[in-house]
């Protein structure tokens, strides 16, 4: 049965179409929404983009993409891109689509079909395919109209504000109704006609290639359109479709795979304090190591990427992807000592996973170690893929050189010891160090389809830390030590992005603090605010010729977005709201993940404003957005910028935890709380 708004919605549209002048495009109209097919193998700009015309055979199943390669005619990065691109199965939930006219669009002639709200003079209506529901407008997806060098509104974008399903097919339909600035109607473009009416009348349009793009891709959408909607042909200026690719089911394929691999810890003989004499010394320090499955290569670690025993890439028809080696990589604990005024429960130390951000390692969860020792937590925390300890000298460095009597876990950073990079600029050549990770946001502008996997080899990673847990012994009596049943996350800027890749698809994990979050990755790019990472790569890209406010970067940055996708938060973030209390901390300011990137995602968590101290509900939860007025970006690991900040960021973290995600407090004493 078709859905009552459905029904309605056509019964408004039916009086609205409007003679299009029968078969062909009037003579007197020259504004058209363009569909030249003809120039579809060289030019992505004269048609809809995303658009499954550019499936690889859509009329026998097979999603891949199949953007034609123009051979040197577009700048390297776009055409660097697309060679990527076209390993994926589906087009992006997150980026823009693109609708190309050839005049002014006016913009007040322009109506989105909202079902909540029928209108005869709707003319856009955007549907899921798989479910026959129109997407809402204002609430699904915006309208903005003129993009890149076309302020003149020749271009209408449709953005998603919510991230359309995976592996979903949208359809998309332009009505009769729009106008130019000019006056004119708009009519269907020559080639979009001859397809229509060939429809129409079920016979050919004398023109082979048509006649594939028909089978293959039109057809299903007018008929979709026909059938539920009541759409006549004569009011269809436009129509086309759009398949997501799959985004969770390679990380979801690694989850189901994942079983307890062995981990070696022993007590370094020292105190946080030993470590650092800031630091009050209630917790003691582990070291040891954890083995983890690699899906990449260490040998060639910044252009390998994820395959499956076909030597494939993993997708939804064929998710998992093989390990190359199972690899062994440093951790580091710490638990509450006597001086905590805890001792060990007997379920074992409820723990908190800390992930650091970009350029950090694991020794920097020593700086949250006694606060969460005095609420009577553990810590566990390994470093992100091409991170790790650097120096020599550190106690817990895992190398050679290390002249400590804790090194004799042998080499195992996670960084490999590799020198490829400028640690102060991330820019390509060796300064003399040992790669930090600050190169990673240029390795994903570089090569996106590593980026990703090195992204989501941070997830895999993850995943086998959590389903070891329950089997770690700390203190070598060959009993588990951690109470698998309290597992908790706390994420630093790029681990924070990195927490909704794991607890959207895990919910083992009973909370979340996520500092200093952000998606998209376009909007960590592009935002103006962007200034530690966003403005350098906007320049590094213009200098090979996709400059920031052109057409062409606004392609690029489609197709990057959509390479991403599978390792963007904001895909993540509804499976996350939904199984876990979430705790955001936000420092407004921020200068390396923006205000925008981290609201936006904040806006999906459904994460509700927290000024003072909340408590939930009895039996409930909470999901905050705590906004912090005073400090910076790296002031939960750097209390010299701002004590009381970092004090009450460490706070937050450990209450949140110890309170089960009942509680988020604030200290009315640190006045830095928006």
């Amino acid at each position: 049965m078709q859905p009552r708004y459905l029904l309605i919605l056509a019964a408004y549209l039916l009086p609205g179409c409007q003679d299009n002048g029968g078969e062909g495009t009037p003579a007197e109209s020259t504004f058209v929404a363009r569909f030249e097919l003809s120039s579809v193998s060289a030019n992505r700009d004269l048609a809809p983009y995303p658009n499954d015309l550019w499936l690889r055979d859509p009329g026998g199943g097979d999603s891949t993409l199949s953007v034609p390669v123009s051979d040197g005619e577009l700048p390297p990065p776009i055409e660097g891109n697309l060679v990527f691109l076209n390993t994926l199965n589906g087009f992006s939930t997150t980026a823009s689509i693109r609708i190309p006219f050839s005049g002014v669009v006016d913009a007040e002639s322009l109506v989105a079909a909202d079902p909540s709200a029928p209108s005869p003079s709707a003319n856009l209506l955007v549907l899921d395919g798989s479910s026959d529901t129109l997407l809402i407008p204002g609430v699904a997806y915006d309208i903005e109209i003129g993009s890149g060098d076309h302020p003149d509104a020749s271009l209408v974008n449709i953005v998603p504000l919510r991230p359309l399903r995976q592996n979903t097919t949208y359809m998309f339909y332009l009505l009769s109704g729009i106008r130019s600035t000019d006056g004119l109607a708009i009519t269907a473009d020559d080639q979009f006609q001859q397809l229509i009416d060939a429809w129409s009348m079920q016979r050919s349009t004398g023109d082979p290639n048509l006649d594939r793009v028909l089978s293959d891709s039109v057809a299903a959408v007018l008929d979709k359109g026909s059938e539920l909607l009541s759409l006549h042909p004569e009011s269809i200026v436009a129509a086309w479709s759009v398949s997501t690719q799959s985004i969770s089911d390679v990380i979801e394929a690694v989850a189901r795979s994942a079983q307890p691999l062995s981990s070696h810890l022993l007590h370094s003989g020292l105190t946080t304090r030993d470590y650092d004499e800031t630091l009050s010394g209630i917790a003691d320090i582990y070291t040891g190591t954890v083995e983890t499955a690699y899906y990449q290569s260490r040998f060639d670690p910044y252009q390998s990427v994820w395959l499956t025993a076909q030597g494939t890439y993993p997708d939804r028809m064929n998710p998992d992807p093989v390990p190359t080696e199972t690899l062994t990589i440093p951790l580091l604990a710490t638990l509450p000592n006597r001086d905590s005024g805890h001792t060990q429960p007997v379920d074992g130390w409820p723990v908190v996973i800390f992930v650091d951000g970009l350029g950090g390692n694991r020794t920097r969860a020593t700086l949250l170690a006694d606060r969460m020792a005095a609420e009577g937590f553990a810590i566990l925390s390994i470093d992100q893929p091409l991170h790790g300890v650097t120096d020599p000298a550190n106690p817990f460095y895992q190398g050679p050189g290390n002249p400590s009597s804790l090194n004799r876990f042998g080499a195992n950073e996670r960084h490999f010891y590799l020198d490829q990079f400028n640690n102060a600029t991330g820019i390509a050549g060796a300064d003399g160090l040992i790669d930090n990770g600050i190169q990673l946001p240029g390795q994903l502008i570089n090569n996106p389809l590593n980026g990703r996997d090195t992204l989501r080899q941070s997830s895999a990673d993850l995943i086998q830390l959590v389903t070891t847990i329950p089997a770690m012994d700390l203190d070598g009596d060959g009993l588990p030590d951690l109470d698998a049943a309290r597992i908790h996350y706390a994420g630093l800027s790029w681990g924070a992005i990195q927490g909704p890749l794991l607890l959207g698809i895990n919910d083992s994990i009973t909370t979340a603090t996520l500092i200093s979050p952000g998606g998209s990755w376009s909007d960590l790019l592009t935002d103006p605010e962007s200034l530690t990472f966003g403005r350098p790569l906007l320049d590094q890209l213009a200098r090979q010729g996709v400059v920031f406010g052109t057409a062409d970067f606004d392609q690029w940055l489609r197709d990057w977005q959509t390479i991403l996708d599978p390792v963007d938060d904001l895909n993540f973030a509804q499976a996350t709201t939904a199984s876990h209390p979430l705790h955001v901390i936000e420092l407004l300011g921020d200068i390396v993940i923006p205000n925008g990137a981290t609201e936006r995602l904040s806006l999906l968590l459904d994460a509700e404003p927290i000024s003072a101290t909340r408590l939930a509900a009895p039996g409930e939860t909470l999901t905050g957005i705590v906004r912090l007025t005073e400090g910076n970006h790296a002031s939960t690991v750097l209390p010299t910028i701002n004590p009381a900040v970092t004090a009450e960021i460490h706070n937050q973290v450990a209450i949140f935890a110890a309170s089960g995600g009942t509680r988020i407090e604030i200290d009315p004493v640190c006045d830095c709380v928006q």
